[in-house]
């Protein structure tokens, strides 16, 4: 906590620690709920909201390799939120932020 100039640091109760839930991506839908968490830009603790657009994707990643059942949403995914976890309404872990697909080169894709 915070008072005026000072800062105290108390150690974070370890249930508060706990890992994520892992759910499957198995049973998404389209237009289901989703949650993207990051640092884009180096904002740290940053989440931004969409929907699943998208399921069972394929699409060509680093070196031409071949990546399937990725997750298409309209979440914002910007540079820092690679590697933040996609989570469902429910607060489970879907999946792993990772690309976006654009055809200009810039931040604006699916």
């Amino acid at each position: 906590w915070r008072t005026g100039a000072r800062t105290r640091e108390e150690p974070v109760p370890p249930k508060l620690m706990a890992p994520l839930p892992r759910s499957s991506s198995n049973n998404l839908l389209v237009g289901q709920n989703v949650f993207a968490f990051g640092n884009p830009f180096g904002l740290e603790h940053s989440m931004s909201r969409g929907i699943i657009s998208g399921v069972a994707r394929k699409m060509e990643g680093a070196g031409g390799r071949p990546i399937n059942g990725v997750i298409q949403t309209d979440a914002s995914i910007n540079p820092g939120n690679s590697g933040g976890p996609l989570l469902d309404s429910d607060g489970n872990v879907i999946g792993v932020n990772t690309a976006i697909l654009t055809g200009s080169g810039t931040f604006a894709g699916v």
